[in-house]
Order: C-alpha cells, then sequence, then structure tokens
C-alpha cells in the first residue's frame, strides 16, 4: 500500500489502524513487529517530528507502545515488556546526553 503521499500524521494513523486489526485478529506476532518498527521510527525521527508539535510525538509514542504493550501481554511475553520498554528509554537518554555534551 503506498501512502507515502500522505501527510505523516495520516499516515500513521493508518498504520495504527492495521497494526491494531492484527491484535483484534489474533495475529499477535505481526502487531508487536509492527508496532516496534513504527517505535524505532518515530525514535529516530523525533527531532523532525518535535519541530512541529511535540505533543504530537508524544501521542504517537504513546499509540504504538500500547498496541506493543497488549501484544507481548498476549503473547506471554511479560519480561520482553520491561526489556524493550527499558531499552527504549536507555536509548532516548543516551540520544539526549550526546545531543547535550558532545
Amino acid at each position: 500500500m503506498q501512502l507515502y503521499h500522505l501527510p505523516f500524521c495520516l499516515q500513521f494513523v493508518l498504520f495504527l489502524v492495521i497494526i491494531s486489526s492484527y491484535l483484534v485478529s489474533s495475529l499477535y506476532e505481526e502487531s508487536a513487529s509492527s508496532a516496534s518498527s513504527i517505535l524505532k521510527w518515530l525514535s529516530k525521527h523525533s527531532e523532525d517530528l518535535e519541530a512541529g508539535d511535540p505533543f504530537e510525538l508524544y501521542d504517537m509514542l504513546e499509540s504504538a507502545g500500547m498496541v506493543l504493550v497488549q501484544s507481548f501481554k498476549q503473547l506471554g511475553r511479560y519480561v520482553y515488556i520491561f526489556l524493550k520498554l527499558q531499552l527504549q528509554f536507555l536509548w532516548d537518554l543516551y540520544e539526549l546526553l550526546c545531543l547535550r555534551f558532545l
């Protein structure tokens, strides 16, 4: 599906609908994988997205994060929930410190 001509926020909403439909359809692996990919992309492009409305970025991160947590919960991978969240926040903290002090 070619969505690249649409504004990013609309693309995100459409992708969120798709990965949420994976949850409803009990396709938890696909849902977790897609949500993880979206979180990585958002993290990588956070500076560009924060130039607009920073709350929009936080809402996107929260939405994708909730899908990831729900997917891991349904898969019984409780440990992965904490590991994934820790890695994400540690990586964000590392990037923040590098930008400030380097």
